[in-house]
């Protein structure tokens, strides 16, 4: 499967990314972006989020406490460095998140004025299946990609 409609705009771009640095740097974030455009040429991740009633941004919250590991939690501090997003943007997203049951706000054992943030049941499973979709994505777009690319 290809997630580009226009294959020759793919094709363009990955020559374009071969012949020149510049082109090469461009290639690197357009593909991030592949994954979660919504655009005529871009449907990826915006399919494989619909299918998991997830926005990009609710996704970025839920992958970042997944990757952490175990007990997949964070301080909100942390998560919003890791997010490059303002502390506002952050608590609008844990907002809406804990509304949803797939986060939880919980005290900081060793910081009694901090809070931490943790993936609920729900919200693990949840992930856990939108990245499969994720990255099933990702193969299906970087399987256009010859080895040396």
């Amino acid at each position: 499967m290809n997630i580009f409609s226009n294959k020759a705009l793919f094709q363009f771009m990955r020559s374009a990314a071969r012949k020149c640095k510049y082109c090469h740097a461009l290639w690197l974030k357009i593909l991030p972006c592949c994954l979660f455009d919504c655009s005529d040429e871009c449907r990826g991740f915006a399919a494989a989020g619909a299918r998991h009633d997830l926005q990009r941004d609710e996704f970025d919250v839920l992958a970042t406490l997944r990757r952490h590991g175990a007990p997949f939690e964070l301080t909100p501090t942390q998560l919003r460095g890791s997010m490059m997003v303002t502390s506002a943007t952050t608590t609008h997203r844990l907002d809406k998140l804990e509304q949803r049951g797939l986060v939880e706000r919980r005290a900081d054992p060793s910081d009694r004025r901090g809070l931490l943030v943790a993936l609920t049941t729900t919200g693990r499973a949840l992930v856990d299946l939108a990245l499969a979709d994720h990255l099933a994505t990702e193969h299906a777009l970087l399987a256009e990609l010859s080895v040396a690319e």
